[in-house]
């Protein structure tokens, strides 16, 4: 790259290389923050239950409980995971 980049450490580097396990130290949980979070995953689920409902009168479309768990695995449970 014009000279400005030195790419030694790149072209030595191995093809492969294991990842270092708890590289930052062990991972801690704390009781406030797990609560917390579960909350506010329980408090998205139920928003967004209310949400399905209402989409499903205004298209006049009955709701199963098929709908909901599919909406719930495709939606809540992934943001949920990751922390969102």
């Amino acid at each position: 790259m014009m000279g400005k980049v030195d790419w030694t450490p790149v072209a030595e580097a191995s093809w492969l290389h294991w990842p270092t396990l708890f590289y930052f130290g062990a991972p801690t949980f704390h009781g406030s923050a797990v609560f917390t979070m579960v909350l506010v995953a329980i408090v998205s689920l139920v928003e967004s239950t209310g949400v399905y409902f209402a989409l499903s009168d205004i298209c006049r479309r009955r709701l199963t409980d098929d709908d909901l768990r599919a909406a719930t695995a495709l939606k809540d449970w992934p943001s949920s995971s990751a922390g969102c």
